[in-house]
């Protein structure tokens, strides 16, 4: 029996029940969830090499712990920020640095906090508007970058330091908070700008597993939501989630086996519906669990802010899941969720009651998308496109720095109306070149 704190599920799985229900037998019989909380790595792969990345990246499973620790520490920090006169906060980041921030933003009703804007494109022209909508000499930015390498943050933060300059010159440090990991440079550059304050995170927690660390809690206590009961529900999901108990009574793993048996079946779409309040939960969940999944040429594919359509116009390829709140009626989605459980597709029903369940729900989610891993036999933990896109970001700007302008690039195989088109294969037709 799940504690009262924790929001209920509800499956309809239909003919798959079977084949998920044998799933999770089988996890229960190899004492799974005993081996996924000691991290043995080789519940996901039988590579050396990706055992070890899987092993230094398993911080996130006990990290709600180690930060309701830190929730004095974060609070008091708060208070000195509104005691200096701090009228806006805004984070600079990119992928799993700004996706915890956006969803409190997003799901929160304004409270006795500071006004988050989230700065996560380099669109000149949002830089601009944040630029022109807040008092700069009284907004704290926050600079937010696990590595300590990522260039978009970094260029937020020099761009926004200058401006800061040109008003409060060397005091202008004073306006600037980094998040990031121990030992990057970053933490050497922001301690000669004099930067406010350095929270140093978790090594061992990637990106997209980053919500209930300093990167999601310090903008979230600064926008005035409880911390400290956030991390209370995310420890009791941890709990029910944790080693002891049959498999089918926990939630992440039940969800994540569910997800794992849908995509090896071909259902390896999962369709995020949620009403309004909760709509930026999908970012969230769009990264963890692409990026977590999408290997080997397996995974399970989000889909999320697509509206709901009707049974005929799904193939055999979805797995829906509904995220929402007990006292929201929602009535037009949960009707089409009614007729598309008829029509024999796969529905998951959770419901919050509260914006705070958010903190059980990332923990939730998570072990889910660890455990939809193992059953796909793929590394949830590792990004080697992250590293490569990293790679190729750098070798441009070399070029751009040593020649002043972009490495030209593959010719169009094609050109019409304005339109260039770029193909694998030599393009044919009335168009091609």
């Amino acid at each position: 029996m799940l504690p009262p704190s924790i929001s209920p599920a509800t499956y309809h799985l239909g003919q798959y029940q079977d084949a998920i229900t044998a799933e999770i037998n089988d996890l229960n019989a190899k004492n799974f969830t005993a081996g996924f909380w000691q991290k043995e790595a080789a519940l996901w792969t039988d590579s050396a090499e990706g055992q070890e990345s899987i092993r230094s990246f398993m911080g996130w499973l006990r990290v709600a712990e180690t930060m309701r620790q830190a929730v004095p520490e974060i609070e008091e920090f708060v208070r000195e920020v509104k005691d200096a006169g701090f009228q806006h906060v805004v984070v600079m980041g990119m992928g799993g640095s700004t996706m915890a921030p956006i969803v409190f933003e997003k799901s929160f009703p304004a409270g006795q906090g500071l006004p988050i804007s989230v700065l996560d494109t380099t669109d000149p022209g949002t830089v601009q508007q944040i630029e022109q909508s807040v008092p700069l000499a009284n907004t704290l930015f926050i600079v937010a970058s696990k590595s300590g390498t990522t260039a978009e943050p970094l260029a937020f933060g020099d761009y926004f330091y200058a401006k800061l300059k040109e008003i409060k010159g060397d005091k202008a440090g004073e306006n600037f908070v980094a998040i990031t990991d121990p030992g990057s440079k970053f933490v050497t550059n922001a301690t000669n700008e004099g930067y406010r304050r350095i929270f140093l995170n978790f090594a061992e927690v990637g990106g997209r597993f980053s919500a209930l660390t300093y990167f999601g809690l310090v903008p979230a206590a600064l926008y005035g939501i409880n911390i400290a009961e956030l991390l209370d529900r995310s420890v009791a999901m941890m709990r029910a989630c944790g080693s002891e108990g049959p498999a089918d009574e926990n939630p992440g793993l039940k969800l994540g086996a569910t997800m794992g048996v849908l995509s090896k079946a071909g259902r390896d779409k999962l369709t995020l519906v949620v009403p309004d309040k909760l709509h930026d939960l999908g970012l969230w969940l769009e990264q963890l669990l692409a990026e977590s999944t999408g290997k080997e040429g397996k995974g399970v594919l989000p889909v999320a802010g697509e509206p709901l359509g009707t049974p005929e116009v799904y193939g055999h390829d979805r797995l829906f899941v509904y995220v929402g709140y007990e006292d929201t009626p929602d009535t037009e989605n949960r009707s089409t969720l009614n007729e598309l459980e008829k029509a024999g597709h796969p529905v998951v029903t959770i419901l919050l009651r509260e914006p705070l369940d958010l903190g059980a729900e990332f923990f939730r989610w998570e072990v889910a998308t660890a455990t939809a891993g193992a059953v796909l036999r793929i590394n949830p933990f590792d990004q080697p496109n992250v590293q490569e896109s990293k790679t190729a970001t750098d070798r441009v700007m070399k070029v751009v720095q040593e020649q002043g302008h972009l490495p030209a690039g593959p010719a169009a195989a094609a050109e019409a109306e304005g339109v260039s088109y770029f193909t694998d294969a030599k393009a044919t037709g009335p168009w091609a070149r």
